[in-house]
Protein backbone atom coordinates (compact mmCIF):
# COMPACT_ATOMS: atom_id res chain seq x y z
CA UNK A 1 0.00 0.00 0.00
CA UNK A 2 2.65 2.11 1.07
CA UNK A 3 4.43 1.28 -2.45
CA UNK A 4 1.42 2.74 -4.29
CA UNK A 5 1.36 5.78 -2.89
CA UNK A 6 5.11 6.71 -2.78
CA UNK A 7 4.32 5.88 -6.96
CA UNK A 8 1.49 7.90 -6.99
CA UNK A 9 3.70 11.07 -5.49
CA UNK A 10 6.47 10.61 -7.79
CA UNK A 11 4.01 10.48 -10.78
CA UNK A 12 2.20 13.82 -9.25
CA UNK A 13 6.20 15.28 -8.96
CA UNK A 14 6.85 14.29 -12.97
CA UNK A 15 3.59 15.86 -13.84
CA UNK A 16 4.76 19.05 -12.61
CA UNK A 17 8.21 18.93 -13.46
CA UNK A 18 7.18 18.75 -16.89
CA UNK A 19 4.61 21.99 -16.54
CA UNK A 20 6.67 23.62 -15.10
CA UNK A 21 9.35 23.10 -18.33
CA UNK A 22 7.01 24.07 -20.40
CA UNK A 23 5.52 27.34 -18.97
CA UNK A 24 9.72 28.04 -18.89
CA UNK A 25 10.14 27.06 -22.31
CA UNK A 26 6.98 29.31 -23.20
CA UNK A 27 8.22 32.12 -21.61
CA UNK A 28 11.69 32.10 -23.09
CA UNK A 29 10.08 31.76 -26.73
CA UNK A 30 7.58 34.60 -25.86
CA UNK A 31 10.21 36.72 -24.30
CA UNK A 32 12.44 35.98 -27.72
CA UNK A 33 9.41 36.67 -30.01
CA UNK A 34 9.74 40.56 -28.01
CA UNK A 35 13.03 41.42 -28.19
CA UNK A 36 13.13 40.47 -32.08
CA UNK A 37 10.02 42.74 -32.67
CA UNK A 38 11.55 45.66 -30.93
CA UNK A 39 15.26 44.83 -32.29
CA UNK A 40 13.24 44.59 -35.81
CA UNK A 41 10.98 48.29 -34.65
CA UNK A 42 13.70 50.21 -33.08
CA UNK A 43 16.63 49.29 -34.19
CA UNK A 44 17.10 49.26 -37.95
CA UNK A 45 20.06 51.21 -38.07
CA UNK A 46 21.62 47.95 -37.02
CA UNK A 47 20.80 45.88 -39.60
CA UNK A 48 21.39 48.93 -41.95
CA UNK A 49 25.07 49.42 -40.57
CA UNK A 50 26.07 46.04 -40.80
CA UNK A 51 24.79 45.79 -44.60
CA UNK A 52 27.04 49.20 -44.81
CA UNK A 53 29.76 48.31 -43.49
CA UNK A 54 29.85 44.63 -45.79
CA UNK A 55 29.70 47.43 -48.63
CA UNK A 56 26.20 48.27 -49.04
CA UNK A 57 25.01 51.96 -49.48
CA UNK A 58 22.37 52.25 -47.45
CA UNK A 59 23.49 54.40 -45.16
CA UNK A 60 26.18 56.80 -45.52
CA UNK A 61 27.39 59.30 -42.75
CA UNK A 62 30.38 61.95 -43.35
CA UNK A 63 32.28 63.75 -40.43
CA UNK A 64 34.38 66.80 -41.49
CA UNK A 65 35.13 67.95 -37.96
CA UNK A 66 32.38 70.63 -37.84
CA UNK A 67 29.07 69.26 -39.68
CA UNK A 68 27.57 65.50 -39.18
CA UNK A 69 25.65 64.37 -42.36
CA UNK A 70 23.22 61.67 -42.96
CA UNK A 71 22.13 59.97 -45.95
CA UNK A 72 19.47 57.53 -46.49
CA UNK A 73 18.53 55.03 -49.15
CA UNK A 74 13.95 56.19 -49.88
CA UNK A 75 13.55 52.51 -48.65
CA UNK A 76 15.37 52.93 -45.70
CA UNK A 77 13.55 56.49 -45.35
CA UNK A 78 9.78 54.69 -45.21
CA UNK A 79 11.60 51.81 -42.87
CA UNK A 80 12.43 54.50 -40.06
CA UNK A 81 9.51 56.41 -40.68
CA UNK A 82 11.17 59.55 -41.14
CA UNK A 83 8.60 62.60 -41.79
CA UNK A 84 9.84 66.31 -41.92
CA UNK A 85 7.99 69.73 -41.24
CA UNK A 86 8.81 73.26 -41.81
CA UNK A 87 10.37 75.05 -38.81
CA UNK A 88 7.65 77.53 -37.76
CA UNK A 89 8.21 81.27 -37.28
CA UNK A 90 6.49 83.34 -34.87
CA UNK A 91 6.60 86.74 -33.39
CA UNK A 92 5.71 86.44 -29.83
CA UNK A 93 6.61 87.57 -26.29
CA UNK A 94 8.49 85.78 -23.61
CA UNK A 95 6.38 85.18 -20.75
CA UNK A 96 5.78 83.35 -17.58
CA UNK A 97 3.35 81.84 -16.48
CA UNK A 98 1.77 82.11 -13.17
CA UNK A 99 -1.46 81.22 -11.13
CA UNK A 100 -3.61 83.74 -10.20
CA UNK A 101 -6.94 84.78 -8.31
CA UNK A 102 -9.08 87.91 -8.85
CA UNK A 103 -10.61 90.32 -6.33
CA UNK A 104 -12.25 93.74 -5.72
CA UNK A 105 -9.44 96.52 -6.15
CA UNK A 106 -8.19 98.33 -3.19
CA UNK A 107 -11.18 101.18 -2.89
CA UNK A 108 -13.50 99.88 -5.22
CA UNK A 109 -15.42 97.73 -2.29
CA UNK A 110 -17.92 99.09 0.40
CA UNK A 111 -19.37 97.35 3.15
CA UNK A 112 -21.65 99.59 5.14
CA UNK A 113 -21.28 98.49 8.79
CA UNK A 114 -23.15 100.09 11.65
CA UNK A 115 -21.50 101.87 13.88
CA UNK A 116 -23.98 101.81 16.72
CA UNK A 117 -26.44 99.86 18.02
CA UNK A 118 -29.82 101.09 16.56
CA UNK A 119 -32.97 100.41 14.49
CA UNK A 120 -32.88 100.52 10.44
CA UNK A 121 -35.47 103.29 9.45
CA UNK A 122 -35.35 103.02 5.66
CA UNK A 123 -33.32 100.75 3.25
CA UNK A 124 -32.81 103.22 0.15
CA UNK A 125 -30.93 100.72 -2.08
CA UNK A 126 -31.85 96.90 -3.69
CA UNK A 127 -29.15 93.82 -5.34
CA UNK A 128 -28.09 94.84 -8.66
CA UNK A 129 -28.71 98.63 -8.03
CA UNK A 130 -26.18 100.77 -9.82
CA UNK A 131 -25.15 103.98 -7.21
CA UNK A 132 -23.42 107.02 -7.33
CA UNK A 133 -20.84 108.41 -4.58
CA UNK A 134 -23.10 110.09 -2.14
CA UNK A 135 -26.29 107.61 -2.95
CA UNK A 136 -27.83 106.48 0.64
CA UNK A 137 -28.18 102.64 1.17
CA UNK A 138 -30.00 102.84 4.42
CA UNK A 139 -30.85 105.35 7.22
CA UNK A 140 -29.90 103.87 11.03
CA UNK A 141 -31.22 105.56 14.10
CA UNK A 142 -30.56 105.51 18.15
CA UNK A 143 -31.15 107.78 20.39
CA UNK A 144 -27.32 108.23 21.00
CA UNK A 145 -27.37 109.91 17.74
CA UNK A 146 -30.12 112.79 19.31
CA UNK A 147 -27.28 112.85 21.88
CA UNK A 148 -24.43 113.21 19.76
CA UNK A 149 -26.14 116.12 17.39
CA UNK A 150 -26.95 118.01 20.93
CA UNK A 151 -23.65 117.60 22.33
CA UNK A 152 -22.59 118.97 19.05
CA UNK A 153 -24.74 122.24 19.02
CA UNK A 154 -24.55 122.54 22.75
CA UNK A 155 -20.71 122.99 22.08
CA UNK A 156 -20.90 124.91 19.14
CA UNK A 157 -22.91 127.59 21.25
CA UNK A 158 -20.02 127.62 23.61
CA UNK A 159 -18.10 128.11 21.15
CA UNK A 160 -19.55 131.24 19.57
CA UNK A 161 -19.94 132.63 23.25
CA UNK A 162 -16.32 131.71 24.14
CA UNK A 163 -15.41 133.53 20.83
CA UNK A 164 -17.44 136.81 21.44
CA UNK A 165 -16.11 136.87 24.83
CA UNK A 166 -12.31 136.63 23.34
CA UNK A 167 -12.96 139.42 20.92
CA UNK A 168 -14.30 141.81 22.95
CA UNK A 169 -11.48 141.15 25.52
CA UNK A 170 -8.86 141.93 22.59
CA UNK A 171 -10.87 145.09 21.57
CA UNK A 172 -10.68 146.26 25.53
CA UNK A 173 -6.96 145.50 25.46
CA UNK A 174 -6.15 148.47 23.74
CA UNK A 175 -7.74 150.92 26.36
CA UNK A 176 -5.44 148.87 29.32
CA UNK A 177 -8.78 147.94 30.52
CA UNK A 178 -8.29 144.37 30.78
CA UNK A 179 -5.91 142.17 32.52
CA UNK A 180 -3.87 139.64 30.84
CA UNK A 181 -4.78 136.78 33.26
CA UNK A 182 -8.41 137.44 31.67
CA UNK A 183 -6.74 137.29 28.31
CA UNK A 184 -5.27 134.55 28.46
CA UNK A 185 -8.08 132.90 30.26
CA UNK A 186 -10.42 133.49 27.35
CA UNK A 187 -7.77 132.11 25.24
CA UNK A 188 -8.18 128.68 26.96
CA UNK A 189 -11.63 128.68 27.17
CA UNK A 190 -12.00 129.24 22.79
CA UNK A 191 -9.64 126.75 22.57
CA UNK A 192 -11.44 124.15 24.62
CA UNK A 193 -14.60 124.87 22.35
CA UNK A 194 -12.93 124.83 19.53
CA UNK A 195 -11.59 121.04 20.77
CA UNK A 196 -15.72 119.94 21.78
CA UNK A 197 -17.10 121.17 18.48
CA UNK A 198 -14.46 119.19 16.98
CA UNK A 199 -15.05 116.22 19.11
CA UNK A 200 -18.55 115.96 18.67
CA UNK A 201 -18.75 116.61 14.80
CA UNK A 202 -16.09 113.67 14.97
CA UNK A 203 -17.77 111.53 16.69
CA UNK A 204 -21.41 111.22 13.80
CA UNK A 205 -18.36 111.38 11.07
CA UNK A 206 -17.32 108.10 12.82
CA UNK A 207 -21.17 106.96 12.39
CA UNK A 208 -21.04 107.31 9.21
CA UNK A 209 -23.04 110.80 8.99
CA UNK A 210 -21.44 112.85 6.00
CA UNK A 211 -20.09 116.52 6.26
CA UNK A 212 -22.76 117.33 4.12
CA UNK A 213 -25.39 116.12 6.32
CA UNK A 214 -23.94 117.46 9.46
CA UNK A 215 -23.55 120.76 8.31
CA UNK A 216 -27.42 120.55 7.71
CA UNK A 217 -28.38 118.89 10.94
CA UNK A 218 -26.70 122.41 12.19
CA UNK A 219 -28.44 125.25 10.59
CA UNK A 220 -31.36 123.06 11.37
CA UNK A 221 -30.75 122.71 14.60
CA UNK A 222 -31.64 118.66 13.89
CA UNK A 223 -31.97 116.61 16.69
CA UNK A 224 -33.35 113.42 15.04
CA UNK A 225 -32.06 110.46 15.52
CA UNK A 226 -31.29 109.07 11.96
CA UNK A 227 -28.10 108.65 10.40
CA UNK A 228 -27.76 108.26 6.38
CA UNK A 229 -25.10 106.22 5.24
CA UNK A 230 -24.15 106.98 1.66
CA UNK A 231 -22.00 105.08 -0.50
CA UNK A 232 -18.55 106.49 -0.99
CA UNK A 233 -17.90 105.06 -4.65
CA UNK A 234 -19.60 104.22 -7.84
CA UNK A 235 -21.00 100.59 -8.61
CA UNK A 236 -23.52 98.30 -8.02
CA UNK A 237 -25.06 96.85 -4.70
CA UNK A 238 -24.25 92.95 -4.26
CA UNK A 239 -25.84 92.56 -1.06
CA UNK A 240 -28.52 93.84 1.13
CA UNK A 241 -28.66 92.10 4.86
CA UNK A 242 -31.30 94.45 6.44
CA UNK A 243 -34.67 95.70 6.50
CA UNK A 244 -36.32 98.28 7.52
CA UNK A 245 -37.67 97.66 11.38
CA UNK A 246 -34.61 95.62 11.42
CA UNK A 247 -31.99 96.40 15.32
CA UNK A 248 -28.55 96.21 14.60
CA UNK A 249 -25.53 96.05 16.78
CA UNK A 250 -22.49 98.08 16.52
CA UNK A 251 -20.59 96.42 13.31
CA UNK A 252 -23.12 94.37 12.07
CA UNK A 253 -23.21 94.30 8.38
CA UNK A 254 -25.59 96.19 6.23
CA UNK A 255 -25.03 96.83 2.46
CA UNK A 256 -22.17 96.19 0.14
CA UNK A 257 -21.63 98.49 -2.95
CA UNK A 258 -18.48 96.85 -5.45
CA UNK A 259 -17.04 98.40 -8.58
CA UNK A 260 -15.92 95.51 -10.62
CA UNK A 261 -14.67 97.64 -13.60
CA UNK A 262 -10.99 97.12 -12.52
CA UNK A 263 -9.84 93.94 -10.62
CA UNK A 264 -6.83 93.12 -8.74
CA UNK A 265 -5.13 90.05 -9.43
CA UNK A 266 -3.33 88.37 -6.92
CA UNK A 267 -0.37 86.29 -9.09
CA UNK A 268 2.12 83.58 -6.90
CA UNK A 269 5.28 83.28 -9.20
CA UNK A 270 7.77 80.58 -8.71
CA UNK A 271 10.73 81.54 -7.11
CA UNK A 272 13.45 81.33 -9.99
CA UNK A 273 11.01 82.70 -12.06
CA UNK A 274 10.77 85.90 -9.84
CA UNK A 275 13.73 87.66 -10.75
CA UNK A 276 12.20 88.42 -14.55
CA UNK A 277 9.16 89.88 -13.09
CA UNK A 278 9.02 93.99 -12.58
CA UNK A 279 6.59 96.70 -11.84
CA UNK A 280 4.62 98.18 -15.17
CA UNK A 281 5.18 94.27 -16.86
CA UNK A 282 1.86 93.74 -19.42
CA UNK A 283 -0.09 90.99 -17.87
CA UNK A 284 -3.42 88.97 -19.54
CA UNK A 285 -5.65 86.98 -17.20
CA UNK A 286 -7.71 83.65 -18.32
CA UNK A 287 -10.06 82.14 -16.84
CA UNK A 288 -9.58 78.32 -15.43
CA UNK A 289 -13.29 77.47 -16.07
CA UNK A 290 -14.52 79.81 -18.90
CA UNK A 291 -13.52 80.30 -22.38
CA UNK A 292 -13.41 84.31 -22.66
CA UNK A 293 -11.19 87.16 -24.02
CA UNK A 294 -8.39 87.99 -21.31
CA UNK A 295 -8.14 90.96 -19.49
CA UNK A 296 -5.71 92.67 -19.72
CA UNK A 297 -3.26 95.15 -17.21
CA UNK A 298 -0.13 95.66 -15.43
CA UNK A 299 1.73 95.14 -12.53
CA UNK A 300 2.19 97.73 -9.57
CA UNK A 301 3.91 95.53 -6.80
CA UNK A 302 5.81 92.73 -6.70
CA UNK A 303 6.19 91.86 -3.36
CA UNK A 304 10.18 91.83 -2.32
CA UNK A 305 9.96 88.33 -0.22
CA UNK A 306 9.20 85.05 -0.70
CA UNK A 307 6.50 82.88 1.09
CA UNK A 308 8.59 80.59 3.37
CA UNK A 309 6.04 77.67 3.01
CA UNK A 310 5.38 77.69 -0.60
CA UNK A 311 8.67 79.48 -1.86
CA UNK A 312 6.44 81.64 -4.27
CA UNK A 313 6.59 85.45 -4.62
CA UNK A 314 3.24 87.23 -4.51
CA UNK A 315 2.64 89.77 -7.17
CA UNK A 316 -0.20 92.38 -7.57
CA UNK A 317 -1.64 93.70 -11.30
CA UNK A 318 -4.69 96.16 -11.49
CA UNK A 319 -6.99 94.68 -14.62
CA UNK A 320 -8.96 96.30 -16.76
CA UNK A 321 -12.98 94.91 -16.34
CA UNK A 322 -14.56 97.36 -18.29
CA UNK A 323 -16.99 94.40 -20.23
CA UNK A 324 -17.56 92.54 -16.93
CA UNK A 325 -16.53 89.58 -17.91
CA UNK A 326 -14.65 88.51 -15.06
CA UNK A 327 -15.58 88.47 -11.78
CA UNK A 328 -13.82 88.64 -7.72
CA UNK A 329 -13.02 85.00 -6.58
CA UNK A 330 -12.03 83.53 -10.02
CA UNK A 331 -9.15 81.35 -10.28
CA UNK A 332 -7.19 81.39 -13.46
CA UNK A 333 -3.51 81.80 -15.55
CA UNK A 334 -1.73 84.98 -15.65
CA UNK A 335 0.68 85.73 -18.47
CA UNK A 336 3.12 88.09 -17.49
CA UNK A 337 5.21 89.68 -20.65
CA UNK A 338 8.73 89.87 -19.59
CA UNK A 339 9.97 90.26 -22.66
CA UNK A 340 8.65 92.45 -25.73
CA UNK A 341 7.44 90.58 -28.87
CA UNK A 342 10.66 89.40 -31.16
CA UNK A 343 10.51 86.69 -33.95
CA UNK A 344 10.58 83.69 -32.82
CA UNK A 345 11.13 79.98 -33.99
CA UNK A 346 9.37 76.44 -33.46
CA UNK A 347 9.72 72.68 -34.09
CA UNK A 348 7.50 69.55 -32.64
CA UNK A 349 8.40 68.85 -29.57
CA UNK A 350 9.49 65.18 -31.32
CA UNK A 351 11.87 66.71 -33.68
CA UNK A 352 14.31 67.91 -30.58
CA UNK A 353 16.55 64.87 -29.98
CA UNK A 354 18.49 64.65 -26.67
CA UNK A 355 21.76 62.30 -25.62
CA UNK A 356 24.53 62.94 -22.99
CA UNK A 357 25.30 66.24 -23.66
CA UNK A 358 23.84 66.73 -27.25
CA UNK A 359 20.92 68.40 -28.41
CA UNK A 360 20.02 68.35 -31.71
CA UNK A 361 17.84 68.33 -34.40
CA UNK A 362 17.75 66.92 -37.91
CA UNK A 363 17.81 69.62 -41.00
CA UNK A 364 16.77 67.74 -44.65
CA UNK A 365 19.60 69.03 -46.72
CA UNK A 366 18.04 67.28 -49.67
CA UNK A 367 16.07 64.61 -50.00
CA UNK A 368 17.01 61.36 -48.20
CA UNK A 369 19.84 63.46 -46.62
CA UNK A 370 20.05 64.94 -42.99
CA UNK A 371 22.16 66.96 -41.35
CA UNK A 372 22.99 66.87 -37.00
CA UNK A 373 22.34 70.79 -36.01
CA UNK A 374 22.72 71.55 -32.25
CA UNK A 375 20.08 73.82 -30.80
CA UNK A 376 19.39 75.53 -27.57
CA UNK A 377 15.64 74.90 -26.77
CA UNK A 378 13.12 77.52 -24.95
CA UNK A 379 9.82 77.33 -23.88
CA UNK A 380 7.20 74.89 -24.98
CA UNK A 381 3.71 75.52 -26.18
CA UNK A 382 1.37 72.83 -26.14
CA UNK A 383 3.28 70.13 -28.91
CA UNK A 384 5.59 72.95 -30.16
CA UNK A 385 9.33 74.13 -28.59
CA UNK A 386 11.08 77.25 -29.10
CA UNK A 387 14.74 76.88 -30.66
CA UNK A 388 16.68 79.77 -30.05
CA UNK A 389 19.66 78.76 -30.99
CA UNK A 390 20.77 76.15 -34.40
CA UNK A 391 17.99 77.38 -36.99
CA UNK A 392 17.36 80.00 -39.15
CA UNK A 393 13.96 79.28 -40.19
CA UNK A 394 13.91 78.43 -43.60
CA UNK A 395 14.44 74.99 -43.04
CA UNK A 396 12.56 71.78 -42.90
CA UNK A 397 13.27 69.40 -40.26
CA UNK A 398 12.62 65.58 -39.22
CA UNK A 399 9.68 65.55 -37.30
CA UNK A 400 9.26 61.84 -37.01
CA UNK A 401 11.99 58.92 -37.18
CA UNK A 402 14.64 61.57 -35.40
CA UNK A 403 15.65 58.84 -33.16
CA UNK A 404 16.95 56.63 -35.89
CA UNK A 405 19.48 58.98 -37.15
CA UNK A 406 20.80 59.79 -33.84
CA UNK A 407 21.10 56.67 -32.81
CA UNK A 408 23.00 55.53 -35.97
CA UNK A 409 25.62 58.75 -35.31
CA UNK A 410 25.58 57.68 -32.02
CA UNK A 411 26.93 54.26 -32.92
CA UNK A 412 29.24 55.64 -35.56
CA UNK A 413 30.53 58.64 -33.66
CA UNK A 414 29.88 57.70 -29.61
CA UNK A 415 31.93 60.85 -28.91
CA UNK A 416 29.66 62.87 -30.12
CA UNK A 417 27.02 62.34 -28.18
CA UNK A 418 28.89 62.04 -24.97
CA UNK A 419 31.01 65.47 -25.58
CA UNK A 420 29.54 68.43 -23.85
CA UNK A 421 29.14 71.03 -25.66
CA UNK A 422 31.68 73.44 -27.08
CA UNK A 423 31.44 77.00 -25.27
CA UNK A 424 32.42 79.16 -27.95
CA UNK A 425 29.26 79.16 -30.84
CA UNK A 426 27.80 76.26 -29.45
CA UNK A 427 24.77 76.19 -27.29
CA UNK A 428 25.14 76.47 -23.53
Amino acid sequence: MSEQRAGARHATRVRLSRILEFVAASAIVAIALVLAYAVRRWEPAGEAAEEADDGGERIAIRNDGQTIRISLTPDLVDLAGIETTDVVQVTRADYVVAPASLQFARGRHYRAVARFDGRVAHVACSVGQAVKPGHVLCVVESDAVTEAKAALLKALAQYEAASETYDRLVTLRETKLVRQQDLIDARKALEQARVAVSSARQLLVSWGLASGDIDAAVAQRDLSPSIPLRSPIRGRVLQVHVVPGQNVKSGQLLAEVADAAVLWAEILVDEPQAGRVAEGQPVSFRSASAEMAPASGRIFFVTPQVDPRTRKVTVWAELDNAAGLYRAGMFGTVRIEVAAPRPRLYVPVDAVQRSGGLVCVFVEIAEGSYELRRVQTGAREGEQVEVRYGLNGNERVVAKGGFFLLAEVARRYPEVVTAKPRATGEPP
